[in-house]
């Protein structure tokens, strides 16, 4: 399962449970003529994380680290260092003036969560 599949089924769950949390008396068949089923739920998941949402991620390796798109910003979960993927491939951490590769920052300071996916995003 694709993470954007897994990610798009995981939000219409929730948002299904917060209509029902809302309005327990009412019978599945009830719910579904109301609120158009599980399709009008799919549809409102996928607009939401095509307008950008997504649940942070935490990457471990420097492979993962590679794969983000120019522009992606990550936070060191240890040492609490943001960084950011130039164009030129390289990660520089924010505020300074020097770059690193991904399998040096992730032996120094993995793991990450993801801030912003990068050119990907965009």
């Amino acid at each position: 399962m694709s993470g954007d599949l897994a990610a798009r089924i995981d939000l219409a769950a929730i948002i299904r449970d917060v209509f029902q949390d809302a309005h327990p008396w009412m019978k599945q068949a009830e719910y579904d003529e109301m609120f158009g089923g599980e399709q009008v739920l799919d549809d409102c998941a996928e607009e939401i994380i095509a307008a950008g949402f997504h649940r942070n991620r935490t990457i471990t390796t420097a492979e993962e680290l590679d794969a983000l798109g120019d522009g992606a910003v990550i936070h060191a979960v240890h040492t609490g260092d943001v960084w950011q993927k130039c164009d030129c491939g390289e990660w520089v951490p924010i505020g300074v003036d020097d770059s690193e590769d991904a399998e040096w920052i992730n032996e120094t300071s993995g793991p990450f969560t993801i801030l912003h996916e990068g050119a990907r995003d965009e």
